[in-house]
């Protein structure tokens, strides 16, 4: 009896056994980070676009009841891509990763840089959140060189000598900006080989007397060819008139001999005896 109730015992919750066995339970996780009480926030609205100079960028992460999460991976972003160099740290070392893990404050720090003028908007997402603020730092195109600085590199007299740097120009304008502000060094220094600047004084020296020497050739020619210009003139005229009196002189030629021709005729019937009666 007791053998017949174990075996249908069996039959009975085998397959029950089987199925919770078998199955699969999912949840899902909702992650504690608050976007709206959480902060991202930078140290600066706007600095110079020339890959050196960082503005801050700072992350808060804290549930909904304001307590900081620590140890939770954040990713920072920008709007451009990866236009701008966005660079966390880890502790107290800057790495070259847009990821950071928070501290046991809930805070991840980040710089970015940019080399490309510009609105860049950075974004901030824990946990598959993405944090609600999202500050926009102005990345400023670079100023006009501040400093010009020329010199004259002269090569040594002496064999063993180092060549001679003579300063030639340097124009510095009054400084611009406020106390505290980022400037960026655009100083900008040129060096002239002595060769080369020998042919430039040279030629400043020599461009009077060039252009001198042009403009009494440019008027010898000019005198030149309004002279061939007269004497072609001239010999047209000349040519006109010679053919004028040539005419003439046919014409004459023509009325001598036709005078010549009738007085021959007149001499002729002169000189003839008179008829016989």
């Amino acid at each position: 009896m007791k053998l017949k109730l174990a075996l249908l015992s069996f039959f009975i919750f085998a397959p029950t056994i089987a199925l919770a066995q078998s199955s699969t339970i999912s949840a899902t996780v909702v992650s504690s980070v608050s976007p709206s009480i959480s902060t991202f926030v930078s140290d600066l609205s706007s600095l110079p676009a020339d890959g050196t100079s960082l503005v801050v960028l700072t992350l808060t992460t804290k549930n909904k009841f304001g307590t900081p999460l620590p140890n939770k991976s954040a990713e920072v972003s920008s709007n451009r891509g990866e236009i701008e160099k966005i660079r966390c740290y880890d502790g107290s070392s800057l790495t070259n990763d847009n990821t950071a893990t928070t501290d046991t404050d809930g805070v991840a720090r980040c710089v970015a840089s940019s080399t490309a003028p510009g609105e860049a908007t950075f974004t901030a997402v824990v946990d598959t959140v993405t944090i609600n603020d999202k500050p926009v730092v102005t990345f400023t195109p670079l100023p006009i060189s501040n400093v010009v600085s020329i010199t004259i590199t002269v090569p040594p007299l002496l064999p063993g000598r180092d060549p001679l740097n003579v300063p030639l120009f340097t124009a510095e304008p009054p400084g611009q900006g406020q106390p505290g502000d980022k400037l960026v060094n655009t100083k900008v220094s040129v060096s002239i080989p002595f060769w080369l600047f020998l042919i430039v004084f040279i030629f400043i020296i020599a461009w009077p007397i060039l252009l001198a020497v042009f403009l009494s050739q440019s008027r010898r020619l000019r005198v030149i060819l309004e002279a061939g210009e007269k004497d072609q003139e001239k010999e047209k005229q000349l040519l006109e008139r010679i053919l004028q009196l040539e005419k003439q002189i046919d014409t004459k030629e023509t009325a001598i001999a036709v005078e010549e021709k009738t007085i021959e005729n007149k001499i002729d019937a002169a000189t003839q005896p008179p008829p016989v009666s």
